[in-house]
């Protein structure tokens, strides 16, 4: 649950008071490198509807199966905009 920081209600406003609840995944073939994601269970309005499912944090850049990728910056980046 958000309490302190940037997520208090004191910072964003009341309207971003919610709950989320996070797990590590993996994304892409071959990936070893994991990232966070939320599902928002409750609150957070208007920015996220409830039960939506998005990426939170690409730790590490993800590298995709055993063959070098000359987009792999932008697939990236796609990834972390989900």
């Amino acid at each position: 649950m958000f309490t302190k920081g940037l997520a208090d209600s004191g910072y964003w406003g009341d309207k971003f008071f919610g709950r989320i609840m996070t797990t590590e995944v993996q994304i892409g073939e071959g990936c070893v490198h994991k990232t966070c994601r939320a599902k928002v269970i409750y609150g957070l309005d208007p920015v996220f509807e409830s039960g939506s499912t998005c990426i939170t944090k690409v730790k590490n850049p993800i590298a995709y199966g055993a063959k070098e990728e000359s987009n792999l910056a932008e697939r990236n980046l796609e990834i972390t905009k989900q």
